[in-house]
């Protein structure tokens, strides 16, 4: 049982729907990727070996994203994609915080698996929501604007990398 159907939005409040989504895909983006900029200086702080860098920077995110995303995918389907968005946000942003503040290998490998289980929230819903306050003629646009999040993410990730 999916949300009620709404009325028509404004074109002016789709659009922010839109801009919403992607600024959360950009940041989702951006925690993703930062930690691979970050890598040297994390390997020498917590004494990691090759292996462990390899299964930080991939395994641990992308197994639970994987596994989460058909979580929130029937979440989305029967619950509030706000709620789960919400959800998604507030867990993955904790979550890298918390690889701040890791003291060894198996902290910042659970707290990547939290970025990964967190940041499956954003997509389902996302593609979800746009078809709600776009019609299909004008959905192309919406989406495109929503799929540029991930690349304004990397790129400020990048930004961000070579700050820090």
């Amino acid at each position: 049982m999916g949300a009620p159907a709404r009325p028509a939005a404004s074109p002016a409040y789709a659009y922010y729907v839109v801009a919403c989504l992607m600024l959360a895909s950009s940041f989702s983006f951006l925690d993703r990727m930062v930690l691979s900029l970050l890598i040297d200086p994390i390997r020498a702080d917590l004494g990691l070996t090759d292996s462990e860098v390899s299964l930080l920077a991939g395994f641990a995110f992308a197994s639970c994203y994987v596994l989460f995303a058909f979580a929130f995918g029937r979440w989305v389907d029967t619950r509030s994609r706000r709620n789960a968005i919400v959800l998604g946000i507030s867990l993955w942003s904790l979550a890298t915080a918390l690889c701040g503040f890791a003291r060894g290998y198996w902290q910042i490998f659970a707290a990547r698996m939290g970025v990964g289980v967190g940041e499956a929230s954003l997509n389902p819903a996302a593609y979800s929501l746009i078809p709600d306050y776009f019609r299909s003629d004008r959905r192309g646009l919406a989406m495109s604007i929503y799929a540029c999040g991930a690349s304004l993410g990397g790129g400020l990730a990048i930004l961000a990398g070579g700050l820090v």
